[in-house]
């Protein structure tokens, strides 16, 4: 069982599950940051942060931003222009109570003697509020999962109408896709008043240098990971911030119950099994859909495990079989014919099989989920 301490330490150095917001917690994505600090300086110009999910992109624009005067407007997916706008003016209010006088009971917003309704709040509406003297950020976190394509419109013509009307307000808009285009659906091409700013995965130096500042907020208990769990973490993690923060989290508290003070690959194993535990659950449940065999050949399983063992995004069928040679699970335990694995491949594709793997072009394959590579390494090792 851990102390209070032990567990409030190990959760500050490692944190998969909340975005950091203090710059000093914060390692790596020099270049990134600077784009973001530049782009706050910029009047008239706002941002679109975009990429895989567990890259770190909220943690990104939080940290980018601390220290200017801002907002945190995160969207659900069922929001609309009108709530997105309430909660991100009432967060204003908050900030200047006596300008913005809030009326719960008539639920609006008093401005300069105008009563802005904020049940029904416009953009124009918003920018009526924001001084034209004082700079102000407002970040839209996971804009991508507003299903209201009404409400991205309306978004992008915020945007068009703050670059003109509003010189000295950013919009840092965040979300899981490919290009902006696909976080603003087409608009962000419309105008040149956005900056895009794509977030890769993190490269090796930037994963080690969270783990060596992890091990600084666990000075007070003594903690150091060994070469030999760092290694294995750095390697399973696929690149991902998220899943190495996941890791160095379990596999530290899985040292300290055992009272050593060196994270050993043992710990790691330990802290894998409760990290894979700890994980998405929609990505176990499609994980375990793929996998299922009524034959006891288990090939579906033994082609996503070569799959996750493979570096490269894109796999094709070749590299597939070649991996999958080397997995002894089901029956028979000899390696399977490049006809069986393209069969495989062909069925994870299907939603019978829950869709775990997308075709990448011909005779390519790629995991739907960015996150399921390194989910599948996790539950691995814990085994």
């Amino acid at each position: 069982m851990l102390t209070q301490e032990q567990e409030s330490l190990v959760n500050a150095a490692f944190r998969p599950h909340i975005p950091i917001d203090d710059p000093s917690d914060f390692s790596g994505r020099e270049n990134e940051r600077e784009r973001v600090r530049d782009a706050l300086a910029v009047p008239g110009l706002h941002l679109v942060v975009y990429g895989e999910r567990g890259c770190g992109k909220t943690s990104l624009a939080y940290v980018s931003t601390n220290g200017v005067e801002r907002v945190k407007v995160f969207c659900e997916q069922n929001s609309d222009f009108n709530q997105l706008m309430r909660t991100a003016a009432l967060q204003i209010q908050k900030s200047d109570p006596e300008r913005l006088v809030f009326d719960a009971q008539r639920n609006t917003l008093r401005v300069a003697g105008t009563a802005l309704s904020l049940g029904n709040m416009t953009g124009n509406d918003l920018l009526f509020i924001i001084p034209d003297n004082k700079p102000l950020c407002i970040i839209l976190d996971e804009l991508d999962r507003v299903r209201d394509t009404d409400a991205i419109s309306a978004v992008a013509e915020l945007v068009k109408n703050a670059a003109t009307n509003k010189p000295l307000l950013t919009l840092v808009m965040v979300g899981v896709a490919a290009t902006a285009g696909a976080v603003l659906r087409g608009h962000a091409s419309n105008h040149r008043a956005i900056r895009e700013l794509q977030l890769d995965r993190m490269q090796e130096d930037e994963l080690d240098g969270i783990l060596r500042h992890g091990e600084k907020v666990l000075e007070p208990l003594g903690l150091k990971f060994s070469e030999e769990a760092t290694s294995e973490i750095l390697r399973l993690c696929d690149r991902m911030p998220y899943y190495l923060h996941l890791m160095a989290n379990n596999a530290a508290k899985a040292a300290l119950k055992v009272g050593s003070p060196i994270v050993e690959t043992e710990d790691l194993v330990r802290g894998c099994i409760a990290a894979a535990s700890d994980a998405d659950q929609q990505l176990r449940e499609i994980y375990e859909l793929a996998i299922r065999s009524s034959n006891g050949s288990r090939l579906h399983q033994r082609v996503i495990w070569g799959m996750a063992n493979l570096t490269a995004k894109n796999n094709n069928i070749a590299e597939v079989v070649e991996e999958a040679a080397k997995i002894a699970i089901g029956r028979p335990l000899g390696a399977p014919s490049r006809k069986a694995v393209g069969s495989a491949l062909r069925g994870l594709i299907l939603p019978s099989r829950a869709q775990i793997l997308t075709r990448a072009g011909h005779g390519n394959y790629t995991f739907t989920s960015p996150l399921m590579k390194g989910f599948i390494r996790l539950i691995r090792q814990g085994q």
